[in-house]
């Protein structure tokens, strides 16, 4: 999420990355503290919980199929944007990445 577009004063960014924006938006990250070797557990204070909300949140907007303790398992913001990264180029043609808007 670093290499981002500035238009008219505003970020640009990608489907993925506005939708990882809303996710840890609801989780309570500030965007100022994205970062890809950013610890979930370590950094941000996570806990069992918010592992299991976070593995929700993405395996929702990405509609992936995600583990219980995904997040515990990959650790930093930058090992779970390119697991999803991994898993949606994996998918078949026929995934629609609009078709599901939270």
């Amino acid at each position: 999420m670093q290499n981002r577009q500035k238009f008219n004063n505003t970020v640009k960014m990608s489907p993925i990355e506005e939708k990882f924006a809303r996710i840890f938006k609801y989780m309570g990250i500030p965007m100022e503290q994205v970062q890809p070797n950013a610890s979930f557990v370590n950094d941000f204070g996570f806990e069992e919980f918010q592992c299991n909300c976070l593995t929700f949140y993405i395996g929702s907007y990405f509609e992936i199929d995600t583990t219980e303790c995904l997040i515990i398992e990959l650790k930093t913001i930058g090992n779970v944007v390119n697991f999803v990264n991994n898993k949606l180029e994996s998918t078949p043609f026929n995934y629609d990445p609009y078709s599901h808007v939270l």
